[in-house]
């Protein structure tokens, strides 16, 4: 239930099934035992930073499952093995419904089909079926059969077990760790941090050496050397100015100093604007297609809603494959602090977008 997409009316049932799986129940005995915060994340199954960690927590939670099934079935085997092996088993079998023993042969005859012509030995006749039917009646006396007669259903046993219960786990195990597979190959790109090192790279030109020799240098120039992004002004942004964290003429200029970054146009967007130009802006957007945009923020304010339920919009109108950077911008348009990128840093954490992320501008 789990595994299937959440659909109106199945939604209800996911979540309720999330809510009391034994795992959270183990976490929260285990943070209680424990008194830590550490472990909020043990043992649970949840929408964690993008589609593609989603898609690996499903597969890896039914690829334990059916492990865990398959180690069942084998030792459920083994089990049935050594009791027939080592103790005289008799088997019978009564019911309530009015079935005659014909009914019944045709239903053991229909289980019996996949394996019928590896292991006729496993296919009850009707000699058997009658002579194994006994009622719990105190009147009743029981049939005349000798013991041994009543054993033959030990290989149907095995058999159904095997075909029914060891077979389908071992195909959901096999079919659960290729799919896994496939998305622990993915699952790099779903991360922010990673998705923002591919944007830096994305250069038309890298140079691994000085274009000219280089003087020596003194121990404070060692200490910012290589702290310099690659020069990505080839690639145009778009970059939205939000609640004027910049004056508008001069992002432009900002963003190359700073961010090495051309950007192509400036929005504005926030601040005192009302909520439908906001809307009418996203929707501009969404006709350009983008595949970069920069979102200006004040790095001294904290986020509020306005500005997630912006990102939000932004992404569900522009689409997974645009990149939204959030740039923090401190006063006088010098570079956000170490406490305040990761503040917004944390933010940017708990929306669980993983092509969202800061980045953080260069002094000049």
């Amino acid at each position: 239930l789990l595994m299937l997409p959440r659909m109106p009316g199945l939604r209800a049932i996911q979540d309720l099934l999330s809510s009391l799986n034994p795992g959270a129940i183990v976490a929260g005995v285990y943070r209680r035992i424990r008194q830590t915060n550490d472990v909020d994340m043990l043992l649970r199954l949840h929408r964690t930073r993008g589609p593609d960690t989603a898609r690996f927590a499903r597969w890896q939670v039914l690829a334990w499952s059916q492990l865990a099934a398959v180690a069942f079935n084998i030792a459920v085997l083994a089990t049935a093995g050594a009791l027939i092996a080592f103790t005289d088993l008799a088997f019978g079998w009564s019911t309530t419904l009015q079935m005659d023993n014909g009914d019944v042969l045709r239903i053991t005859d229909t289980l019996s089909a996949p394996w019928r012509n590896v292991w006729p030995q496993a296919v009850p006749g009707l000699q058997l079926i009658e002579a194994s039917r006994f009622f719990r009646l105190a009147a009743a006396q029981p049939t005349a059969v000798p013991a041994a007669a009543l054993t033959g259903w030990w290989s149907f046993l095995l058999a159904s077990i095997f075909t029914y219960g060891f077979l389908p786990r071992c195909a959901l195990l096999a079919l659960s760790l290729f799919r896994l597979h496939m998305a622990t190959a993915r699952l790099l790109t779903d991360d922010p941090r990673v998705r923002a090192l591919l944007e830096r790279m994305r250069s038309s030109n890298i140079s691994l050496g000085p274009s000219v020799p280089e003087a020596p240098l003194d121990p404070v120039s060692l200490s910012t050397a290589g702290a310099g992004r690659p020069d990505r002004s080839h690639q145009a942004a778009t970059a939205v100015n939000w609640s004027n964290a910049l004056p508008a003429t001069g992002a432009q200029q900002w963003a190359t100093e700073h961010l090495q970054q051309r950007v192509a146009q400036v929005r504005e967007a926030g601040g005192g604007r009302s909520p439908s130009a906001d809307v009418t802006l996203v929707e501009q957007l969404a006709q350009e297609r983008p595949s970069m945009v920069l979102v200006l923020v004040r790095a001294w304010e904290p986020p509020l809603l306005d500005l997630q339920d912006f990102i939000g919009l932004l992404r569900s109108r522009l689409g997974g494959a645009c990149s939204l950077i959030l740039v923090p911008v401190g006063l006088d348009g010098a570079a956000a602090t170490d406490t305040q990128h990761a503040m917004w840093s944390r933010w940017t954490m708990r929306i669980a977008d993983p092509g969202l992320y800061v980045e953080t501008a260069l002094e000049r």
